[in-house]
Parts: C-alpha cells; sequence; structure tokens
C-alpha cells in the first residue's frame, strides 16, 4: 500500500481543545440537535463498544510510531473509557468514547472511524480559518443554507455554539460531521457590514446503503468524508504566456498527473501551485513533484518509527526539472504531503510561499479496518464495520523539526477580507500572479476556479 500523507479535514466555549469530544460524550444535547431521536443503548450495542475498545486499543499498541504513546497510560486510558460505556445511554454516546479514549495522543493523524451511516447528509456551505476567524467560503446553490440567507463572506462566529478557532477547527468538524452529525446547524454569523444574525441550517439527508469497507484504504476513506467540501479534480489557467496557474486540491493521484502538469507547464517562465485546501495525499506523488521542479536530489524527511527507516527522498529529473519560477499557495486547510512540498520549497529557496499558515497535521499513517459484532464476515459484508487511523511515522524535515502541530508559516502571509469572499475577489492569487511577473484583478482571480459541488 502506498504511504499516504494526509489529513481529515472533520467544543469549546473558550474550553481547552481536549475537551471537545468529552462534551460530545456528557453533553447530547448541548448542540442543536442529532440526526433523529437516538434510541437508548441496549446490551448487545454496549457490548459491542466494549469489543471495539479493546480493538482500537491493541491496533494502536501494536503500530503507534511512539511505543511510549507520549507517555500516555493507554491501559488506564481505555479502562477508564469502558467505565463510560456503561454510563453511556445512546450508541452514539458510546462510540464518542472511544473516540474520547484516543483523543490524549494529540495525534492529527491517529482516530477513529465510526461505523458507516445508511445516509448522507449535505450541510451546502463549506467554511475554513484565514487567520484567526473562520468565514464561509461557499454556499451550493439550492441549499437549505442558500434558503436560509447564509452568504460567502459571512463570518462564522459559533457553530453550534461553538466558536472556531485554527486549534479546533478540525475536531469541531470531527465531532459535528463525523461524530455526531447534526440534523441542524446553530450558526452565529456576522455579514461584511457588520449586521450578525443567528440561522438554523439543515442538511440533505439521502438514504443509501453502503458496501466500501473492504480493500478500503485509509485516504479512500477520508476522501469520502471530504467530498461535501471538495471535487478532487486537478485546473489549470494561463495568464498570457507568461503565467500558468494549477488549481492542485490533492496528492491523491498518481505520479503521472504530476508529468503531465509539469508537461504542460514547461513553456512558461512561471507556475503558480494553488495548494489552498489540499489535504494531503501520496507520498510517491509528493516525492514526483518534487522532483520535477528541483534540479537535484532532495532529502524531504526521515521517518521516526519503531524500525529504523531511510530517509525518503525525491530523485530530481535533473535538466528535464521545471526551472522557471514558482509560487505555491497554502491556507489552513493545506495538510502533510501539501505542508511538506511548500516547506521544502522554503528550505530549498525554490519558491516563495504567500497565504495563511498551514495545518501543521504532518505524519505518516494508516487505515486499520475492524468488523462489527461477532461474525466477522457479516460485519464486512454488510459495510457495518468501522476503522482508526494510526500515525505509523512522524517525519523530521532537514531542518531537524516536524511540522506536526506547528505547520508552514508563508513568506508572505495574504489573507482575503469577508468582503472579497463576498464579491468573489481572490486578493490572493491576484497577488501571486503579480509576483510571477503578470497581471490578473482580483475579481478576474475569483472567477478562475468556482467550486465544485459533488454530483447528487
Amino acid at each position: 500500500m502506498n504511504a499516504l500523507l494526509c489529513r481529515k479535514q472533520v467544543v469549546s466555549f473558550a474550553a481547552p481543545v481536549r475537551s471537545l469530544i468529552a462534551f460530545c460524550i456528557v453533553a447530547v444535547g448541548f448542540c442543536a440537535q442529532v440526526i433523529a431521536q437516538e434510541a437508548p443503548i441496549n446490551s448487545q450495542e454496549r457490548s459491542i463498544v466494549e469489543s471495539m475498545l479493546d480493538d482500537v486499543k491493541d491496533t494502536i499498541k501494536g503500530h503507534y510510531y511512539d511505543p511510549k504513546y507520549h507517555g500516555v497510560d493507554l491501559d488506564a486510558r481505555f479502562k477508564e473509557a469502558k467505565e463510560k460505556v456503561k454510563s453511556a445511554t445512546t450508541f452514539n454516546q458510546a462510540i464518542a468514547t472511544v473516540a474520547w479514549a484516543i483523543r490524549p495522543l494529540n495525534d492529527s493523524h491517529t482516530f477513529l472511524i465510526p461505523p458507516r451511516r445508511t445516509y448522507r447528509m449535505d450541510y451546502g456551505y463549506q467554511y475554513t480559518m484565514m487567520g484567526n476567524d473562520c468565514f464561509v467560503i461557499a454556499v451550493k446553490p439550492g441549499s437549505d443554507a442558500e434558503k436560509k440567507g447564509l452568504k460567502v463572506g459571512d463570518q462564522v462566529i459559533t457553530l453550534n455554539r461553538v466558536s472556531p478557532s485554527p486549534e479546533n477547527l478540525w475536531e469541531l468538524n470531527y465531532i459535528f460531521r463525523v461524530l455526531r452529525p447534526q440534523a441542524v446547524d446553530e450558526l452565529a454569523v456576522r455579514s461584511p457590514d457588520g449586521t450578525q444574525r443567528v440561522l438554523q441550517v439543515a442538511p440533505k439527508v439521502t438514504g443509501e446503503r453502503m458496501h466500501i469497507y473492504q480493500g478500503l484504504d485509509y485516504w479512500d476513506l477520508v476522501r469520502e468524508y471530504q467530498s461535501y467540501q471538495r471535487v478532487m479534480e486537478r485546473r489549470s489557467a494561463k495568464v498570457g504566456e507568461a503565467v500558468i496557474i494549477w488549481n492542485f486540491p490533492t496528492f491523491a493521484v498518481n505520479e503521472k498527473a504530476v508529468d503531465e502538469m509539469l508537461a504542460d507547464s514547461s513553456k512558461y517562465p512561471a507556475l503558480i501551485l494553488d495548494l489552498r485546501g489540499n489535504g494531503g495525499g501520496y507520498v510517491t506523488t509528493l516525492q514526483r513533484l518534487i522532483g520535477a521542479v528541483v534540479d537535484h536530489d532532495v532529502t524531504i524527511a526521515t521517518p521516526i518509527m519503531r524500525k529504523t527507516a531511510p530517509p525518503q527522498v525525491a530523485k530530481s529529473r535533473g535538466d528535464k526539472a521545471y526551472s522557471g519560477k514558482i509560487i505555491v499557495l497554502v491556507d489552513h486547510r493545506s495538510a502533510s504531503a501539501s505542508e511538506i512540498f511548500a516547506r521544502i520549497m522554503q528550505l530549498e529557496k525554490r519558491a516563495t510561499i504567500i497565504g495563511d499558515k498551514t495545518s501543521g497535521s504532518v505524519m505518516e499513517s494508516r487505515f486499520y479496518y475492524q468488523s462489527l459484532g461477532l461474525d466477522n464476515r457479516v460485519g464486512r459484508d454488510s459495510g457495518e464495520g468501522y476503522g482508526v487511523t494510526v500515525t505509523e511515522a512522524d517525519l523530521i524535515m532537514p531542518d531537524g523539526k516536524s511540522l506536526e502541530h506547528l505547520g508552514v508559516t508563508p513568506d508572505e502571509v495574504v489573507l482575503p477580507k469577508g468582503s472579497d469572499l463576498a464579491s468573489g475577489r481572490d486578493p490572493v492569487l491576484s497577488y501571486a500572479v503579480q509576483l510571477a511577473g503578470a497581471k490578473l484583478s482580483p475579481e478576474d482571480a475569483g472567477k478562475l476556479f468556482p467550486v465544485l459541488w459533488p454530483p447528487q
């Protein structure tokens, strides 16, 4: 299986980040409401979750890269989780306890993927951090979000009574989109003109049966969860004969895609690589891209694993490597492989990085499937299994540092305002084109790569 560098881009009340999943366990009604009135947990379901705790603990103990688990006493933590399961009142609440047991590792790539549900929820809007503020960046036409008056450029003050921050956004998504999907999102927002309002936004719910666990690797599952936020399709635009722009939303593509992209770029003096929203992907694709733009072999990172592993090296294409000017765009959603690429470009002084500080989610992990119930065959065939992703390596960059929880600080921090978003302007891309030696207005830049919503 190809190694993966990716991050699931998934309650504060000014509470520390570690307390969010605890809220999910103890406060069943602390937010809007769950998908339906949850039935009380029965004895069989409680037994299943207790078995899940044993399986998840054993998987982490068998594969986690740090055999000391960052000083966390896993046995004690999971024993405490079992006691919490005994007092859980619903199955979802018990499932959240498994996620809670893992949380002290404070690891971006080690988390529970709960059992798949038989429905899909499309919330009809997207949001992200820009600096320390959270903004709506897309609203789906015809969605309840649009009907309720949610607008691109609105600042999200609270989502289900939680204040988003760079530190808690991924976990907030994990709770409200994965562990406990909401039948209604309560949004407190502020318009660019300062007007504040509270909206109740309902997702579109469609029923379906999923049979996709067998043979599933981690990125396939993460990409499934992220399908509500973007469609993974690279796109390009040209600015005269001087600049080519690539919108590159994922490294979870084969190496041929990199070769095609660079071949199309070879005649342009400047290349802008837009990695905003790129959550990561395959190590081999990362290696291929670095080798395609640097004229010498590059040590990318040294994996820190239970067993000694050689450094990851990108083999250069030599005189066939792209030699023009490179500008890389990143934001808070840029994670894992995209962060590593940006940092290597900085260390090699090969590109200018502009945008926002990246996610700080840089580990190498693997997805482990687990089945439910006593009959493993039934659990696997029915799609009612679950899984856990486990970090198998931390990655130390050539400067001796890990990007985990640190991220990449751009050479120039350039952020759009809410008014820019509301007006469809992209000042970040416009500025990048200027640095590349051409001109493109923020208005025209904002029209190049419209949001692609997944098919119904």
